[in-house]
């Protein structure tokens, strides 16, 4: 692979995070929403229950969306453009694809990802089984938890950090955008809690 190429992928890379990360904030968002209606006595008269047709299935599609996104940072799929196939093409091309990197740094990220394997083994076995077929098979202990999650995205923007330093000696900024969507889910929320009570 070109650099061209590469730095393309990884700009790619980039969106797909950003993209699973913000889902994820947006949906916690909901998610705080409905807890609170179902913590409420009175929560039939709530926001969450007057437009639950609405931000039932908001809800819903944010969290498969987030699981679909961060499935692909991860995926094996030699055609697709993940961490794991870019990080192999650096491996095989550390001088053109990874001048910032030393001779142990892209192990380091290879050791990063196997050591989140049995959490991506998990979100593996999710999708496949819940979001891209809904398998017929018991699939009761079939969960990923609000905690998973959250470990997840937290190491996907750090080991991306780490390994796009290597490739053009920078790291992004992704808190700063991430606190956008945190805020403007917030402010969204809001502004329908007080048109409800106005």
């Amino acid at each position: 692979m070109d650099r061209s190429k590469f730095d393309n992928q990884l700009m790619q890379l980039r969106k797909i995070i950003l993209d699973g990360i913000s889902y994820f904030i947006a949906f916690q968002a909901l998610d705080r929403e409905y807890e609170l209606s179902n913590k409420n006595a009175d929560y039939k008269e709530g926001l969450w229950w007057k437009y639950r047709g609405f931000l039932a299935p908001a809800r819903n599609a944010l969290l498969k969306s987030t699981l679909v996104q961060l499935s692909k940072v991860y995926d094996t799929d030699e055609r697709t453009t993940s961490l794991r196939n870019l990080v192999v093409e650096a491996r095989n091309n550390s001088d053109e694809l990874t001048p910032f990197a030393t001779e142990d740094s892209l192990e380091i990220i290879q050791v990063r990802i196997v050591q989140i394997s049995e959490l991506l083994d998990k979100l593996k076995i999710y999708r496949n089984k819940r979001l891209v077929h809904l398998d017929s098979t018991d699939m009761e202990n079939l969960e990923i938890s609000d905690g998973d999650i959250e470990v997840l995205t937290d190491k996907t923007k750090s080991i991306f950090n780490s390994f796009k330093l290597l490739c053009d000696g920078n790291s992004d900024n992704f808190d700063e955008i991430m606190e956008d969507v945190k805020t403007h889910s917030d402010q969204i929320i809001e502004m329908l809690s007080k048109a409800e009570l106005g």
